[in-house]
Parts: C-alpha cells; sequence; structure tokens
C-alpha cells in the first residue's frame, strides 16, 4: 500500500494535562519516571490497565506502559467512545480533548526508538514493526477515511483505523508543532497555556477532526 509523502501523528489528550507538558517541556510514556502524577486519564480504564503489563516483542521492548502513543488519524474510534461515555470510557466534552501533532519525519529524524503497529497496539491480530518499512503495513484507504465501523464485508475495519506509532518513553514538546481544538474557546485557552514561551507552536481549531 502506497505510503503517504507526509505522515502526520496525532495524540489525544485531556486540555488540564498540558500545564504539566510545558512545565516539564516533554511528553512522558506513563511509566516514566518524570510522568504527571496528576494525569488525567480519557481512555478504557480497564484496557489502560492491560497495557500496563503488554510485552513489546521488538527493540526497544519493554511494555506499552513505557512507550507514547500516537495514532495517524484523527475522528478516532477511541474519541468517539469519550464524546459519547461508550466502553468504560468516562465521557466527556469535546472541548476537553485536544490533539498534539507531529509527524513520522520529526520521530525519525530525532533518533527516538519507536515501534509502530498495524492496528490497535492491545489486539492480538495486530503487527509491530521498529522500522520504516512497517508504514507498508498500515490501511492508508480506512486512516485515511472517517468510516471505521466494523461491516459484515470488513469486520476488521476499527482495529485497522486504530493503527499507532509508539514513541519509546519520551519526546521534547519542540516535537509538537501544532495542537487542535475543538472551538475558538478552548483554542484561547491552549493559547494561555502554551504562553510566549512556545511562540512556535501553532494552535489552531479543526472542529471536523472531531465528532
Amino acid at each position: 500500500m502506497t505510503i503517504p509523502s507526509t505522515i502526520y501523528l496525532y495524540r489525544i489528550i485531556h486540555v488540564d494535562n498540558l500545564p504539566f507538558i510545558v512545565r516539564s517541556d516533554k511528553i512522558t510514556c506513563p511509566s516514566h519516571s518524570g510522568a504527571n502524577p496528576d494525569y488525567i486519564g480519557i481512555g478504557d480504564n480497564s484496557l489502560i490497565e492491560h497495557r500496563r503489563t503488554m510485552p513489546i516483542p521488538l527493540d526497544p521492548q519493554g511494555t506499552l506502559n513505557d512507550y507514547v502513543s500516537f495514532y495517524f488519524t484523527k475522528r478516532s474510534p477511541m474519541l468517539y467512545n469519550i464524546k459519547n461515555g461508550f466502553q468504560n470510557v468516562t465521557k466527556r466534552t469535546q472541548d476537553e480533548i485536544i490533539y498534539l501533532v507531529t509527524s513520522y519525519e520529526k520521530i525519525a529524524e530525532s533518533g527516538k526508538p519507536y515501534i509502530i503497529y498495524d492496528g490497535h497496539a492491545y489486539h492480538r491480530m495486530s503487527r509491530p514493526f521498529n522500522t520504516y518499512e512497517g508504514l507498508s503495513y498500515i490501511d492508508w484507504r480506512v486512516i485515511a477515511s472517517n468510516s471505521w465501523f466494523d461491516t459484515e464485508a470488513d469486520p476488521d475495519r476499527k482495529r485497522r483505523k486504530q493503527a499507532e506509532l509508539l514513541v519509546y518513553k519520551s519526546l521534547p514538546f519542540n516535537m509538537v508543532p501544532g495542537i487542535a481544538t475543538f472551538s475558538e474557546i478552548a483554542c484561547d485557552k491552549v493559547k494561555g497555556i502554551v504562553g510566549d514561551v512556545n511562540k512556535s507552536i501553532k494552535v489552531f481549531v479543526k472542529k471536523e477532526w472531531y465528532y
């Protein structure tokens, strides 16, 4: 499958986690010694616990808890669950959720170790890769589509939509050139948090990235 010329990566977080990221100047994995002790989780609580112990079979190994996860797409099934409070996920307003946007190119240029999964990393059918070639196994048609519900014709679409890139341990905040929000109100809040110190970071409204 043809790999896009530019590959954007998206991490969704609760906006109230952003001040800690700005102060520490890095985004950390859950197991990091410098992780936010008051981090507000937005995912399936039971799945979060399972990810703590799921081993990564490729270098640099560890568990899923040792990585910062990014999707290759917007409007993920996870965001849908957050909006609706489905599947053990706390229901939240979309103004509470922001996108941290970077790219595969920035990760690769940094030399940070990473793992690519061709679907949801916790799913037993998903395959891990730790080189560029892994990108060719991602279903870029599903990634680009707003349709991801499983169907009788394609019962595996939701898993593939949730392909992930995992960055080992942490990455500097300056590797995130953009932050997207649901509304102008949320955008103003994020600009206030980011402040003048991080003028290179573009903060913008992308309502179409939400439900």
